[in-house]
């Protein structure tokens, strides 16, 4: 997300930009919150993946929280709000129409 967020600051191409934001938000759609935690163990938690072969395309196959994920998550918000704080700010709400 920050690698989008440089080229969008370098390139001043919108559709960076947008990649950056969609990186941002909807990225983490199968993350467990209270009351919708679909069927994993608590808050927090995250699906690691789903495949798209034969045997449940769609269907996420790890339901145990690993690490690697959250901290990949934190270290690209972080990222973008430490290479300009005014961005993350502006990407962190919904865009004006």
């Amino acid at each position: 997300m920050p690698s989008y967020a440089k080229l969008y600051k370098y390139t001043g191409d919108s559709h960076y930009l947008e990649v950056a934001r969609v990186l941002l938000h909807d990225t983490k759609s199968m993350v467990a919150l209270p009351g919708r935690l679909y069927d994993m163990k608590g808050p927090g938690w995250q699906q690691e993946h789903w495949h798209m072969g034969p045997g449940g395309r769609g269907v996420g196959s790890h339901r145990f929280w690993l690490p690697w994920i959250t901290a990949n998550h934190l270290a690209g918000i972080s990222g973008l709000e430490e290479l300009d704080p005014d961005l993350f700010k502006a990407l962190s709400h919904p865009p004006a129409h």
